[in-house]
């Protein structure tokens, strides 16, 4: 609910005002209408749905004649489509309402009427976009042959994240310009930009696991004990040398007492942001000796802090920074130190994240603009469950797909709540949280209500809920001797060449796949890894028409990732003998290469190897709730976005809840004006009167028709319940609050009353 709660009056004077491109022209507004609706978060429910409306208004001088018209050269009126433009209402108390942030849509009008009309449409098309994401699991194989793996786990949180940051919607701050690093920590450790090198629980705890822990924050997740280093991304344009200012941005998040480190190494020593007990640390960490702190500060109510760093000479300066929960930049606190001969001269090689307690998003860079990332405004807020949470043992790659569709497709597979608001900030919900949240205000029958309707089908009814999944199967290698694909072998001529495309399979996912092979030819580098079945191999041998084999340097093999899924091996034959051809395989006689092991004469080449391979089967989960056995089942396939027999058999339940047993719903109550509400509020509804009924829900959808001419509106609100209380009192009502009592003490206790007022007060 916005600011100012459910106001109370028996008189209202509704007036609005319209802005557009952030300016308010002064538009005399006749009529408005908006209408919005969020996903039920239930079976069968509508997806994401667009907040839309309709203006009329009129601008400019009344006594003039003149027809406002898109050719004209006015750049304000009639507003352009696609401006920017807010709705503002208010019920005449002095406090002004947000209804709508978006676009001018088809704006029209006519040049016998200063009158124009246009819709207003919330920002939902700028999700209509693409995006690509890397093929991923909860454990990645390592970067180099060890044997270790990169726990970065695959919580959905960290897609929704990943998606709505590629649409441009932000829970944490965008990357800015010159950013080298940036994770947001929302669900895994896998980074927005720069590479994960490491990543492991700092401390080992009860659960066993090598995975990180997780925290709710108030704009998503958190990580929890976490040792995680990175390489910084890298292009042509950016210099990684210390010689500007270089600014690290990062969530505030509140600690259990353990600590918290985000270093970034420059050549030789580490500038730092520390977090304990409350004060935050600008730190410097010289190549040898004992750290120090520079400068430190209190976080209060701080929700993010950025510290500045910059260099003159062998002093080093630290500017200290932080965000409020109210928006505002605290003053800056400034501290130096002296560097260390030989530090911070190089570039930056490595940043880590580390510590036994929580520690939130985080970027570094050179910020053209000072305090950017710090004084961002977030566009998104993600409330993510922590119990019963989806996660995804991997994420098959997603080459062009559109965020839009991806996001409903996960919102639908988790039954999650997703839409814009009144203020323009993207809300994601976990599915059962906007019902568990608490009340924003009470409507009352006297106050505010004017009307319920409702409606109670059974057609809905189901008998049980089954949800199918994708049980991955993992085999996973620290060494590259997992072997994905291996062709059939080809036999090429002089001048040749041969392009022989592999594509993972639909069901599949290929990860720490090598692209660097070994070239099988007369001068093979590495018998090592060939005779051991290590790394993918190309190549191949010369053969004439006798079938005689012969090592040959004239087969030039190339390999390249398209994507994710598709890697292209091209072979080009140049100078062979005469009579022979070119085979890609290894030799089949141990005379034709003595140094090959048994085992691998004859195999087809070319080999592509890696370390990890999924492959997904399919399963279903059924649940345990049951309703009546004449109605049908209810099956839902949410493809890929549930991997897990726990999870899909908690989905199952959660949907039979609802399907087995289908409740009464509220389609419309319509209130008298209560601007502040918002569709995702939970609010109670009090209507002793006609209904005798006590409902709280969540409103899930809103509507406004409003006459500004007569100053008159209606409002009408659906609402999901959670709860529903009859009123009405019982007989046994009546014998419990009498008990122990004669019908004399009745008599007597009631001596004056009327039947009416016994039944305004029956208990009393």
């Amino acid at each position: 609910m916005q600011v100012g709660g459910v106001t109370t009056s028996n008189v209202y004077d509704i007036t609005g005002r319209i802005l557009v491109d952030g300016r308010d022209i002064g538009a005399s507004v006749q009529t408005v209408s908006v209408d919005r609706e969020i996903p039920s978060g239930l079976p069968t429910g509508a997806g994401f749905t667009a907040a839309t409306g309709d203006v009329t208004a009129t601008w400019g001088d009344i006594v003039d004649d003149r027809v406002h018209h898109p050719w004209g050269t006015d750049p304000v009126w009639p507003p352009r489509p696609q401006a920017r433009v807010e709705v503002i209402l208010s019920d005449g108390t002095g406090t002004e309402w947000t209804q709508l942030k978006g676009v001018v849509v088809d704006p029209s009008g006519t040049d016998t009427s200063r009158t124009i009309s246009f819709g207003v449409r919330d920002n939902y098309r700028a999700l209509d976009t693409l995006v690509t994401l890397p093929a991923l699991s909860d454990i990645m194989p390592s970067l180099v042959d060890t044997n270790t793996h990169r726990y970065i786990y695959l919580h959905t949180t960290w897609i929704t994240d990943r998606l709505l940051r590629a649409a441009g919607r932000y829970a944490t701050p965008a990357p800015s310009a010159y950013c080298f690093s940036s994770v947001t920590f929302q669900g895994s450790t896998w980074p927005e930009r720069g590479d994960c090198l490491t990543s492991v629980k700092q401390e080992p705890d009860a659960s066993g696991q090598a995975y990180p822990n997780w925290r709710k924050t108030s704009y998503g997740m958190a990580v929890h004990n976490v040792t995680a280093t990175y390489a910084p991304f890298s292009w042509s344009g950016l210099d990684l040398t210390f010689n500007r200012p270089m600014e690290i941005t990062q969530e505030i998040v509140d600690l259990d007492g353990g600590s918290t480190f985000l270093r970034v190494r420059v050549g030789s020593g580490d500038l730092a942001i520390g977090h304990a007990a409350g004060t935050v640390y600008a730190r410097y960490y010289p190549s040898s000796g004992s750290p120090v702190d520079l400068v430190s500060a209190t976080k209060g109510n701080a929700t993010r802090v950025a510290v500045r760093y910059s260099r003159s000479g062998s002093t080093l300066t630290a500017q200290l920074r932080f965000r409020n929960a109210d928006g505002t930049l605290s003053t800056i606190s400034t501290g130096t130190a002296t560097i260390k001969s030989g530090d911070l001269s190089g570039v930056v090689t490595q940043i880590w994240a580390n510590g036994t307690d929580a520690q939130g998003a985080f970027q570094a860079g050179y910020p053209t603009i000072e305090w950017g990332p710090l004084s961002s405004t977030p566009s998104a807020v993600i409330n993510a469950s922590m119990s019963g949470r989806n996660s995804l043992t991997g994420l098959p790659t997603q080459v062009n797909g559109n965020v839009l569709d991806l996001l409903n497709d996960l919102a639908d597979a988790e039954f999650a709540q997703w839409w814009i608001d009144e203020l323009d900030v993207l809300q994601w919900w976990d599915r059962g949280l906007l019902a568990s949240r608490g009340t924003v205000g009470t409507l009352t029958g006297a106050d505010h209500v004017k009307e319920l309707s409702w409606s109670h089908s059974a057609e809905s009814a189901r008998r049980r809920v089954h949800v199918k999944y994708r049980d991955p199967m993992v085999t996973m290698r620290w060494r590259t001797n997992l072997t994905l694909w291996q062709n059939s072998g080809d036999t090429l001529e002089a001048g040749d060449t041969s392009e022989v495309f592999v594509n993972v399979p639909s069901d599949e996912i290929w990860l720490g796949v090598d692209l660097d092979p070994i070239r099988y030819s007369a001068n093979t580098p590495n018998y090592y890894v060939i005779n051991r079945g290590i790394k993918s191999v190309y190549g191949g041998i010369a053969v004439n028409d006798t079938g005689g084999e012969r090592v040959t340097n004239s087969i030039i093999p190339s390999v390249r990732r398209v994507t994710d899924d598709t890697f292209v091996f091209e072979h080009t034959v140049t100078n062979l003998q005469s009579g022979e051809q070119a085979a890609l395989e290894l030799p089949g006689e141990y005379e034709t290469d003595t140094a090959l092991w048994q085992r691998n004469r004859g195999e087809r080449l070319p080999i592509l190897r890696g370390k990890r391979r999924i492959v997904f089967m399919d399963d279903v989960a059924t649940s345990s709730i049951r309703g009546d056995s004449a109605a049908p089942d209810f099956t839902h396939d949410p493809g890929w976005w549930i991997q897990s027999a726990t999870y899909a058999g908690q989905t199952a339940d959660y949907a039979a809840a609802s399907l087995t047993q289908p409740r009464p719903t509220i389609d419309g109550l319509d209130v008298m004006p209560a601007l502040a509400l918002q569709v995702g509020d939970r609010v109670r509804a009090v209507m002793p009167d006609r209904t005798e009924l006590d409902i709280t829900g969540v409103v899930t959808s809103n509507r406004l028709r409003v006459d500004l001419a007569a100053g008159t509106m209606t409002q009408s609100i659906g609402l999901m319940p959670t709860t529903v209380i009859s009123l009405a009192r019982t007989w046994n009502d009546f014998g419990a609050a009498r008990a122990g009592e004669t019908w004399s003490d009745f008599g007597a206790d009631r001596a004056g009353d009327t039947w009416t007022d016994f039944g305004n007060t029956p208990l009393g």
